[in-house]
């Protein structure tokens, strides 16, 4: 007799036992991806951004350069404009690929500056470069230092506990 058969047997039918265990393989993969986002120097950032920020979107052409696709990606976003400055500092979080993707930038207000994408660990995987023109893929670490900065100027953001 089949584990089917049995189940049936007490009355479980075949789609709850597929519902249980799509609710069971769900959960363990939801457990994964909450505890990836917590390890690294920007884990609490990624943490954070994902329990206060706002639904947004990464756009799809961003999103292609950095490699994460050709369409738009939901994410977790948190913008910061302090008084003085003519910039936007941006923190996007999402998933793609099974990975925590975190999306940092430093952008005037017509959107033009650099993007970086990075990980919960804080390595840099890609550089990327907007304005007017459209997006190019930087290679040449003439950003490194700016990120350096977004990211310790975001860090300082996160509330004490």
């Amino acid at each position: 007799m089949g584990i089917f058969a049995r189940f049936e047997r007490t009355g479980i039918k075949r789609t709850t036992i597929g519902l249980l265990v799509f609710a069971a393989c769900f959960t363990r993969i939801l457990a994964q991806n909450t505890s990836s986002l917590t390890d690294g120097e920007l884990g609490r950032l990624a943490d954070w951004v994902v329990q206060s920020g706002k639904q947004t979107f990464l756009n799809a052409p961003a999103a292609e350069a950095m490699g994460l696709g050709k369409f738009a990606l939901p994410m977790h976003g948190l913008a910061f404009k302090p008084s003085g400055d003519d910039h936007l500092h941006i923190v996007l979080v999402g998933t793609s690929r099974g990975e925590t993707d975190i999306v940092v930038t430093h952008t005037t207000l017509d959107q033009v500056g650099p993007m970086w994408l990075t990980s919960p660990t804080g390595t840099l995987k890609k550089t990327i470069y907007e304005d007017a023109k459209g997006i190019a893929v930087v290679t040449d670490g003439r950003f490194d230092a700016d990120f350096q900065a977004q990211k310790a100027y975001l860090l300082s953001k996160i509330p004490a506990e």
